[in-house]
């Protein structure tokens, strides 16, 4: 008898909740990752035709490292400095991976992506909150430990020293 699928999930990771884009009203909801009006529809014809045109049995080239200089260029940045990818969740999942080790604090700002906390307690984070008490008792993520922004100073590098990565996430206007 083989062991049940769900002891193959890593143990940081069996407690959390589906992700799904919250629905809460924002005056500009960036958290959604959804664009207020469509792509000109020029445009889509445009990438229909390129798209058809591309050989699909090869696996895209993609060149990261010029998209990143363009970038850099407009922004008057060092391109060393930038990281291009597959949308944002791709980039933040890359970002978190590579610095949040178990047991880490994570500070998350909001509205923002329900994937910053989510994914940092899939590596084992603690997810900081930084929001009024009031809201905080209201809501907030499971495990979660609450910094109001009125104390949110140089004085948190007492509670929580530099040594430990920290995400920090907000559910309230800053």
């Amino acid at each position: 008898m083989s062991a049940p699928p769900e002891t193959f999930i890593r143990k940081t990771i069996r407690p959390l909740a589906a992700y799904g884009p919250p629905r809460d009203p924002a005056a500009v909801p960036l958290h959604l990752n959804e664009s207020p009006s469509d792509v000109p529809e020029d445009l889509k014809r445009a990438l229909v035709e390129r798209l058809f045109r591309s050989d699909w049995s090869k696996y895209p080239i993609t060149d990261g490292a010029r998209l990143s200089r363009s970038v850099a260029a407009v922004a008057g940045v060092d391109p060393a400095g930038t990281m291009v990818g597959n949308g944002s969740n791709e980039l933040l999942q890359l970002l978190l991976f590579a610095t949040v080790e178990p047991g880490d604090r994570v500070v998350v700002a909001a509205p923002s992506f329900a994937l910053y906390a989510l994914q940092a307690k899939a590596l084992g984070a603690t997810v900081v909150e930084v929001r009024p008490d009031q809201e905080y008792q209201l809501e907030h993520i499971a495990g979660a430990v609450n910094v109001p922004l009125k104390e949110l100073d140089r004085s948190i590098l007492v509670r929580f020293p530099l040594a430990e990565p920290i995400v920090v996430y907000c559910n309230d206007f800053l």
